[in-house]
């Protein structure tokens, strides 16, 4: 469901240069794991370990947004996986990816979407696109 509204907000929001994957490996999202310490590696290159939605810009192949879905039963309260998330988000950001995190309690429909997206910068994101190829 959360794929199907991501993939509606870019379009209706005219992202044509966006794309949406699920399940994208962090060992693929992060190639060069020079600025990781050695938990951040070897979580990186666990086959388990990836973010549930990726943003990417289909000219430049550069990922835009990393996009976690936190379950309440999962995530609540769990310091395994609190840990696990702040890990990610921390390996991430060293990367200039800072996560958006959606809790499957939220009220998510397509306008939620496209606000959130526009606050996460996606319009600059094709700007930038549209300038180089000018």
């Amino acid at each position: 469901l959360l794929y199907d509204a991501l993939q509606q907000a870019l379009s209706e929001m005219g992202r044509s240069a966006l794309a949406v994957v699920c399940h994208y490996p962090l060992s693929k999202l992060i190639a060069d794991p020079a600025l990781l310490d050695a938990e951040e590696r070897a979580f990186v290159e666990s086959p388990f370990s990836h973010v549930d939605f990726l943003i990417y810009n289909v000219i430049t192949k550069r990922p835009v947004l990393p996009i976690e879905v936190d379950g309440w039963g999962f995530h609540g309260g769990n310091s395994i996986q609190q840990h696990r998330d702040a890990l990610k988000d921390g390996l991430l950001a060293k990367y200039g990816l800072s996560p958006c995190r959606i809790s499957t309690t939220d009220r998510v429909t397509v306008e939620v979407l496209k606000e959130l997206l526009a606050k996460r910068g996606l319009v600059d994101e094709l700007q930038r696109t549209r300038d180089r190829k000018e």
